[in-house]
């Protein structure tokens, strides 16, 4: 007998099976580990354009804030004073949520019958409702399905649905 099956150890337990076995998990617990450091920084880079697009700032500040910056904390604190360091200006003021359907009462005001379908009788240009879909989606929507935005006459399936 070998000196490994002399001190209680069956084949399947033997030193080498057992190397063998360490091997193979620490080279699976370093393909686990940079997939986690691979799913983690694309979290913290969405956190930070999260962050960025609420104060009204560019993706590409969010991706220069974390290459400056990859261990820092991400909140409205640091970014704060990232942006005031740097100088960085915001493309737009940030978008509340609520904002594009307020508006929308202002557009739609229906008081003359005689030029529904025109800016003037309250419906939203095909501008209008554009600039809208970008800025606020939710609202946009919610004007097409109010019948707000002018269609065009020769789309008889979006007329028929959205006038309803």
């Amino acid at each position: 007998m070998s000196n490994e099956q002399g001190a209680g150890l069956s084949n399947e337990e033997s030193i080498p099976n057992l190397r063998e076995a360490l091997d193979k998990a620490k080279s699976d617990n370093s393909t686990l580990q940079e997939q986690f450091n691979q799913v983690s920084g694309e979290l913290k880079g969405m956190k930070a354009k999260e962050v960025f697009r609420a104060s009204g700032f560019q993706d590409s500040h969010a991706e220069l804030f974390l290459k400056a910056n990859p261990d820092a904390e991400i909140n409205n604190d640091t970014v704060s004073e990232f942006v005031t360091s740097y100088n960085l200006s915001p493309q737009s003021a940030p978008v509340e949520q609520s904002a594009g359907l307020n508006d929308m009462g202002q557009v739609a005001d229906n008081a003359s019958p005689s030029v529904v379908g025109t800016p003037e009788g309250g419906k939203m240009t095909k501008e209008q409702y554009k600039k809208l879909q970008v800025s606020d989606p939710t609202a946009a929507h919610e004007a097409l399905i109010q019948g707000k935005v002018e269609m065009r006459d020769d789309n008889y399936v979006a007329n028929q649905t959205f006038n309803q």
